[in-house]
């Protein structure tokens, strides 16, 4: 069975924040092994644009 967390009621800039540490390679949680690989090649662009649509399309 798969986990991963809640995208639902995230600010943007909270997103925008985890995808920053997914891309610097930093853990912070039991999912930065699948995160990580996902984000390192992400442009700040990429990281505000994704941030900006999940946090209006996950409410």
């Amino acid at each position: 069975m798969a986990s991963f967390p809640s995208l639902k009621g995230n600010e943007a800039e909270y997103i925008e924040s985890r995808l920053e540490t997914y891309r610097a390679g930093e853990k912070v949680g039991a999912n930065s092994g699948l995160m990580i690989p996902n984000a390192k090649d992400l442009s700040d662009d990429d990281i505000a644009n994704l941030a900006a649509y999940i946090s209006s399309s996950f409410k």
